[in-house]
């Protein structure tokens, strides 16, 4: 069986196997939700155990032994629970492979709507993160790639006459530093126009010219994340389509993250989104505070300090309120019921304070006492609920509550900042601006193409409407899509004909889940790619940049109708341009390579013409082929769905060269009795038949399982 292509990656980021080494499943993102709330409950009853034991650290409560067995259960509990968290943690973590395959052919696709060469680089496509994130940085990311390739990168001209590269280079970068995951998206174009910003603010009157003059580079950088605040003179297919950097930054701070731009004139910019680790998951480690008797959680890894001060060593700076000095500067002091609006803490000549850190600014807050740090699980509000400044509820040992801390939004709510937005999810638009001047390097964008398209979303593993039938081949179908992006990025660049039987294997799975599933139109449109690429493996289609642009094309149009499928919309239909354009390549092959038949103990398998491209090419290359005859137990389930996926984990091992009933067939629903392949085995093991034998026995109810070699 082919191997897929490995993705090469540098670094020293800590990483796991990779999922190609490891056998692996389909399992609904929503299940491991249930897991990891379920590891929050024992984490729970581990911590309130933990409270017992101490209680009864009095000797006199319970015996010695009695206590000892306490202590020691509390021990074991508390270990079992945090391996069970660090597990339920790693098992929803993905690789970023796929996701960065998807950057791969968007940068392709704007280098070529924009006529400019540029490359692309991705490091740290073997670090694992959480599913959910992975799903909401896939468009801030996007649109940094396409602002890269749009403004960053200079026309090929304006670059050799600088003695750079005539080929421009975008890259996407994924670090994992401690607490946090940094996704990096750097081009080495002609870096940001500060002066031009500086001109467009003071034209737009956000600020006054003198205003202008005196700020800083970092602080006219904030301008570019303002809404409407757009940086190209009309739309296109790559950029200025109605949402800017605001929706990258209002991502950010959905994450409790932050973005950094570093950007040198003529070497290039570096945007830098910095996304804490805690976001990802709803269990952590804080800090518990007492205030007026109301118990407040805040994430430890934010916690600068805790202190017990003398009140007059508190200050009052000048039309800033009240401060108090820390490590030689001086903080705002807030008391943090009044902040809430409520009765503030009570204290006489101490007052305890904690300091907090969120974006590089520290404030220090008046509370009652400290509790002990400890794990806690996080309860959200629900959505009719909303509290500026707190963003769930958390269970303590002993059955107390406290309410858990929005870091973000606290700070806004003691500095005074606008509070509104957090109050209501962001709006976008799909209104384009029109923009006079751009802050960017001059590009080579058509401003007379205009042309708006549809949002990109990304596909998301979420729970599916319990109308939805058979969900776990659309899941399937969400992951296989980006390897399949991968390869066909690979094949671009080789044009090797085992890559593309790899395409074609891929394709054809595609196929098979979307007809499970039921996406007909979806099957249809893939049928049709599938028919050009087996027209490529018989070297009847040249490879040509035109082709590439159609299988991009079509499947980025399978991948919004799986993505749609996935959130409970309707989906799109594909346009009828690409269609058009799929018709001029989508040719019947050559009849003479067609309806061929090999007689397998007197009942015929029908081999198209793809099948009779690996028969001919695998006895080239000398690999065994078998005819196997299997048959299984279906009581509780329909015969052709366990027929399909019964040939599904086959084919992960095998070559499939034809089968009877036909896959076509079995997709249809026809399978009465048990099913005939002709395969190749082309792993090199003597024991792979053995092996699959013993694995479908035991999982998928084969009960007669006959191989012999066909020559």
């Amino acid at each position: 069986m082919p191997s897929a292509a490995t993705a090469s990656t540098s670094g020293t980021e800590t990483s796991k196997t990779p999922a190609s080494q490891e056998e692996s499943m389909v399992v609904r993102l929503s299940q491991l939700d249930k897991m990891l709330e379920l590891a929050g409950e024992v984490i729970i009853v581990s911590s309130n155990l933990s409270a017992i034991s101490r209680r009864t650290n009095t000797g006199s409560l319970v015996s010695r032994e009695m206590y000892d067995d306490f202590k020691d259960l509390s021990i074991t509990c508390n270990r079992i629970s945090s391996d069970l968290h660090r597990l339920v943690v790693e098992v929803r973590t993905v690789d970023m492979t796929n996701l960065f395959g998807r950057f791969r052919r968007l940068t392709r696709d704007a280098s070529r709507r924009v006529g400019k060469a540029v490359r692309f680089e991705a490091i740290g496509e073997d670090i694992f993160i959480d599913k959910r994130l992975s799903e909401k940085i896939h468009d801030p990311i996007a649109h940094l790639i396409r602002n890269a390739v749009a403004h960053g990168i200079e026309e090929q001209s304006v670059r050799k006459a600088a003695g750079k590269d005539p080929v421009g280079t975008v890259s996407v970068r994924l670090l994992n530093e401690n607490d946090t995951i940094v996704f990096q998206v750097k081009d080495d174009g002609a870096g940001i126009d500060v002066e031009a910003i500086r001109r467009k603010i003071v034209k737009q009157g956000l600020i006054t010219e003198q205003a202008a003059a005196a700020a800083s580079a970092e602080q006219l950088y904030d301008y570019l994340f303002k809404p409407g605040f757009s940086t190209v003179q009309s739309t296109s297919h790559t950029a200025g389509r109605g949402v800017g950097l605001d929706v990258v930054r209002d991502v950010a701070d959905r994450l409790d993250g932050d973005v950094r731009i570093e950007t040198a004139p003529a070497q290039g910019t570096t945007f830098s989104l910095v996304i804490p680790k805690i976001s990802a998951v709803n269990i952590s480690d804080s800090l518990v505070i007492n205030a007026n008797g109301i118990l407040f959680s805040f994430p430890i890894t934010s916690v600068v300090a805790t202190a017990s001060m003398s009140a007059a060593a508190i200050t009052t700076a000048k039309q800033q309120g009240k401060a108090i000095m820390h490590l030689g500067r001086l903080l705002p002091l807030f008391d943090l019921m009044e902040v809430f609006g409520e009765p503030g803490v009570q204290y006489d000549e101490q007052l305890q304070i904690v300091i907090v850190e969120h974006k590089h600014r520290k404030v220090a807050f008046v509370v009652s006492d400290f509790l002990s740090p400890q794990k806690i699980v996080i309860s959200e509000f629900n959505c009719g609920l909303r509290v500026i400044g707190l963003m769930g509820t958390a269970v303590l040992s002993g059955q107390k509550l406290a309410m858990v801390v929005d870091l973000p939004r606290l700070f806004e709510l003691a500095l005074g900042a606008e509070t509104a937005s957090a109050a209501t999810e962001p709006e976008q638009t799909n209104q384009p601006f029109a923009e006079e001047e751009s802050c960017e390097a001059p590009s080579s964008e058509n401003p007379s193409e205009t042309k708006t398209p549809a949002p990109r979303t990304s596909p998301a593993a979420v729970a599916l409407p319990p109308e939805a039938p058979d969900s776990a081949f659309l899941l399937e179908v969400d992951s296989m899509l980006g390897e399949l992006n991968r390869q066909l990025l690979e094949l671009d660049e080789t044009r090797d004909l085992q890559v593309a039987d790899a395409v074609f294997r891929l394709a054809h799975s595609v196929k098979g889940n979307l007809t499970m599933y039921g996406a007909e139109e979806s099957a249809s449109l893939t049928h049709k790619l599938e028919n050009i690429l087996a027209a490529i493996k018989c070297e009847k289609i040249e490879m040509t940049s035109e082709v590439f642009d159609v299988f991009f094309d079509g499947f980025a149009a399978i991948e919004e109708v799986v993505s749609s499928l996935l959130k409970g919309i309707e989906p799109p239909r594909p346009p009828e341009a690409l269609l058009r354009r799929i018709e001029t390549f989508d040719r019947p092959i050559d009849s003479a390579l067609t309806n061929k038949q090999i007689d397998l103990d007197k009942n015929t398998i029908e081999l198209d013409s793809v099948g009779l491209f690996y028969l001919t090419s695998r006895r080239k290359q000398g690999v065994p082929l078998y005819q196997c005859l299997f048959d299984f137990d279906a009581s509780d389930q329909p015969r052709f769905l366990v027929a399909y996926l019964i040939l599904q984990r086959l084919q992960e091992q095998v070559d499939i060269l034809g089968c009877l009933p036909s896959m076509t067939d079995i997709e249809n629903g026809l399978c009465e009795s048990g099913v005939k392949v002709l395969i190749a085995d082309g792993t090199g093991q003597k024991d792979t038949l053995v092996k699959l034998e013993a694995h479908l026995r035991r999982y998928y109810g084969v009960k007669r399982f006959d191989v012999t070699s066909y020559s």
